[in-house]
């Protein structure tokens, strides 16, 4: 059976011009999407494995675990409403209501404030004191900390949150999807020879033949393109 995949990341850069730009821009918006996709799933899997697995933890690891899967549900979920050189904006905060908006915001500065820098934030997730102790007949200076490590009011903010960015992005990947494919078809035999000119190497990809081989029964998308090469 003949089985072949085309780069089109990659191929896209071969197509110089300005006439390109949508095709180009369409490519970068559908990854973008599909990226956020993974990202704010990812997130989801976090706290839900936050809720089900947390009771089973044990005291010693309760410390450990739980707020290392809050911080990288956290960490993420910034992340795909960020917008980089790398990746474009998808924009699912687009599709919130103004109490998850507020939600969103408070999500937001959690990680700039508590998680991925430091700051006190008030006093309600980080707080560090040096005192001095006058205790009897005896003074000192010692440090007192609070450090929160799980708030399950922010995993249901997220939660929430979540249930309407999801579905937001997966429409916004859809459309991306079919504004690529418009734009392929426009293209010329040459031009869409240049398209489709850098193959995939599944198993040099993935760096192993056995996920490589999986690539194919995974799900895609179908197109209705017949590029004329």
């Amino acid at each position: 059976m003949h089985r072949k995949a085309c780069d089109l990341t990659a191929g896209a850069f071969r197509l110089i011009g300005p006439q390109y730009q949508p095709l180009i821009n369409a490519i970068k918006r559908a990854q973008a999407a599909e990226s956020v996709s993974l990202d704010l799933h990812s997130v989801q899997d976090s706290l839900d494995a936050l809720i089900e697995r947390g009771k089973e933890l044990k005291a010693e690891m309760e410390d450990i675990v739980a707020p290392a899967l809050l911080t990288h549900a956290i960490v993420l979920y910034v992340r795909a409403s960020s917008s980089s050189s790398e990746r474009f904006k998808v924009g699912f905060e687009g599709a919130f209501s103004p109490e998850q908006r507020d939600a969103h915001n408070v999500i937001v500065r959690l990680r700039d404030k508590c998680v991925a820098h430091f700051g006190e934030d008030n006093g309600n997730w980080n707080s560090e004191k040096l005192l001095y102790i006058e205790n009897g007949e005896s003074n000192s200076l010692n440090f007192v900390h609070k450090r929160t490590h799980v708030d399950f009011y922010v995993v249901m903010i997220m939660k929430n949150l979540l249930e309407t960015a999801i579905p937001s992005v997966i429409d916004r990947r859809a459309r991306a999807i079919d504004k690529v494919d418009e734009e392929i078809q426009k293209l010329s035999a040459a031009d869409a020879s240049q398209l489709l000119s850098v193959p995939f190497e599944e198993s040099s990809f993935f760096k192993s033949k056995g996920l490589g081989e999986r690539f194919w029964d995974s799900d895609s998308y179908s197109s209705t393109v017949k590029v004329r090469i």
